[in-house]
């Protein structure tokens, strides 16, 4: 059976938490069964049980029992790539968690995120079919610090938390945890969530949110030199797993109409479904 995978951009922050507290990174990943080049920021998917093992290793060696929040904290939604982009217009927040969940398979395979509603509460819990993934501490902190990060950009004004449930057991020193969410935590608990009032689910997505496309091309502009082509190929590779990869979704998840988008390409002499081969035949290649 297949080892399900992970986005190294997951990882984002790790490396420098790790320097800045007089560790050893690259050491960490080798002892985790990694490459020491992980943090070179090259993009890979990597076993998920190495993932964690990478995190539990580096919170032990680091007195650091609150590593996954410190590593959501740092991170941007750049993490998701093209995924943040896709759910930034949809009318709702639920909608936008709902789209995200479905997708999230683009970025961490065998991870979804459960939303619960009744009419006094919302619920929001990241669960992993994989039971050590899903029983670690660190992802637990990470997955809940995660989401609570992308409801708040969504929801673009402030709102807050009624209360976080973890299933992991209470730290010497809980302030970590109080301080990012702002509301009372609880430890040893059945389940992960994140526990609010409806209406937060079903606020509108903020108008801001909605120009994470563009803040996604100019990501892609300088990670690939303005070399438009290889841009849209990143997006192409990440929206591929999603069985809906056509230019009506990679134009606005960049911030372009698909006009502007095709004919920025015909000037680089290149078609969208040129592109969507080559990078099927590349994967083909690797896989």
């Amino acid at each position: 059976m297949a080892q399900p995978l992970i986005h190294s951009h997951l990882l984002d922050g790790l490396y420098d938490i790790i320097i800045e507290r007089g560790g050893n990174a690259e050491a960490l990943a080798i002892e985790a069964g990694l490459s020491a080049s992980i943090f070179d920021h090259e993009e890979c998917l990597i076993p998920y049980e190495m993932h964690n093992r990478l995190l539990e290793l580096a919170s032990k060696h680091l007195s650091l029992p609150e590593l996954g929040l410190e590593i959501a904290r740092r991170q941007t939604v750049s993490v998701f790539g093209p995924l943040f982009a896709l759910i930034a217009n949809q009318p709702t927040i639920q909608d936008s968690l709902e789209m995200f969940s479905k997708h999230l398979q683009i970025r961490a395979q065998n991870t979804k995120i459960v939303i619960e509603s009744s009419a006094d509460k919302s619920c929001i819990s990241p669960v992993s079919d994989i039971e050590v993934i899903n029983n670690s501490h660190t992802f637990e902190d990470h997955a809940l610090g995660l989401a609570w990060q992308i409801i708040q950009i969504l929801h673009g004004s402030p709102c807050k938390l009624r209360a976080v449930y973890f299933k992991h057991g209470e730290p010497e020193n809980s302030s970590a945890y109080t301080q990012f969410f702002k509301c009372p935590v609880a430890f040893n608990h059945q389940s992960s969530e994140l526990v609010m009032d409806p209406s937060v689910l079903k606020s509108h997505t903020c108008p801001d949110a909605q120009q994470l496309p563009q803040q996604l091309r100019r990501h892609l502009e300088k990670k690939h030199n303005d070399r438009l082509i290889n841009q849209v190929k990143d997006v192409i590779i990440s929206l591929l797993v999603t069985g809906n990869c056509t230019i009506n979704e990679v134009a606005p998840a960049m911030g372009y109409s698909t006009r502007t988008l095709q004919r920025h390409l015909k000037l680089e002499g290149a078609t969208f479904q040129a592109l969507v081969d080559a990078v099927r035949h590349q994967q083909a290649q690797i896989y």
